[in-house]
């Protein structure tokens, strides 16, 4: 599980510290991209906060495989919005 998760966190920073650096880079023209990252880096927390609020039982298998395999989702998701980000902006 241990595994799982702190990949699915380093794609996930890896992904939305991309973005950022984007925005960084080409300012408000690339705005729309920082938000979009912002937003599903705020739901991934937004989710584990709601399971440890709600005592979700993490080392269960369903538990643990919809919460991290939705994790791991969402982190690929802002790596490839990284990538996409960066191609746009050339």
């Amino acid at each position: 599980m241990v595994p799982i998760e702190r990949l699915s966190a380093s794609l996930g920073h890896l992904g939305s510290r991309g973005v950022m650096w984007v925005v960084a880079m080409y300012g408000s023209a690339a705005a729309p991209w920082g938000l979009a990252s912002l937003a599903i880096f705020a739901l991934i927390d937004g989710v584990a906060v709601y399971g440890r609020r709600r005592k979700w039982r993490w080392r269960d298998p369903a538990t643990c495989q919809r919460a991290h395999g939705s994790f791991m989702l969402l982190a690929v998701v802002e790596v490839g919005l990284f990538i996409t980000a960066a191609r746009h902006f050339p």
